[in-house]
């Protein structure tokens, strides 16, 4: 029976069971779809569980296990993130598919649904002395979402 100091402690996954999951066997079932389909999943979980805030994502992201993220630079109709973890830097450096469309479909889905226009995601990584990902947000004002 758990305490209860221990009740409220966060679950932990073992990295290389998770590993095994979103490297191997996802692309293996998913095939040549991965990305697009990993992209509108990640959209879709964005809107069952929206932030009240653009804010209260790196905090979101960081308790999802997807990485630290941090605002970069951000304008009138874009933002940039940085998405890193120990874990994306191995990720990176092992596979050589390694994707993160799941994570830009959730960021692009979270954006829209607060900027209430068409938003879209791409990510880019870089293989430096220090792996990260490079998360850019775009949104057309114009494009407004239609409810």
């Amino acid at each position: 029976m758990d305490s209860p100091d221990n009740q409220h402690q966060p679950l932990t996954v073992p990295a290389l069971g998770y590993e095994f999951l979103r490297s191997e066997l996802i692309p293996d079932l998913l095939g040549n779809d991965t990305n697009e389909i990993l992209y509108w999943a990640g959209r879709k979980l964005a809107s069952r569980h929206p932030v009240k805030s653009i804010e209260e994502l790196p905090s979101l992201f960081s308790d999802l296990a997807f990485g630290t993220l941090v605002l970069q630079k951000q304008n009138k109709n874009e933002a940039t993130y940085e998405l890193a973890s120990e874990l994306i830097q191995k990720r990176i450096e092992f596979y050589n598919n390694v994707s993160f469309a799941l994570e830009a479909g959730f960021l692009a889905q979270q954006f829209q649904e607060h900027k209430q226009c068409i938003t879209e995601c791409h990510y880019d990584f870089n293989k430096g002395k220090i792996p990260k990902v490079l998360l850019q947000i775009k949104w057309d004002s114009k494009d407004t979402v239609i409810k």
